[in-house]
C-alpha cells in the first residue's frame, strides 16, 4: 500500500510542477510578444527617421547642384574644358 500512496503522491507532484512549467510557458509567451512588439515599433521608427534623413539629404544635395557656384556644377564645366581630349 506504501508503493500506491507514494506513487499517486508523485504523480500530484509531477503535474502540479507541469502545471507551473505551462504557467511559466504562458508567462514567457507574454513577455516575448511584448518585446516583439516594442521591437518592431522601434523598427517603424528608425525607418521613418532615416527616410526623413534621407529626404532631408536629397533635397540639400538637389539645391546644392542647382547653385551656380557649386562645387560639383564647377568640376563639371571644368571637365567639359576645350582641353579636354574628345571622347569616343
Amino acid at each position: 500500500m506504501v508503493e500506491l500512496s507514494d506513487m499517486v503522491h508523485e504523480a500530484d507532484r509531477q503535474r502540479m510542477e507541469c502545471e507551473r512549467y505551462h504557467s511559466d510557458n504562458l508567462n514567457l509567451r507574454e513577455i516575448v510578444q511584448d518585446l516583439e512588439d516594442k521591437n518592431r515599433k522601434l523598427v517603424e521608427k528608425l525607418n521613418q527617421q532615416i527616410l526623413q534623413r534621407v529626404t532631408e539629404y536629397k533635397e540639400k544635395a538637389l539645391i546644392a547642384l542647382n547653385r551656380s557656384d557649386s562645387p560639383s556644377k564647377l568640376r563639371r564645366a571644368a571637365a567639359t574644358d576645350e582641353n579636354r581630349p574628345p571622347i569616343d
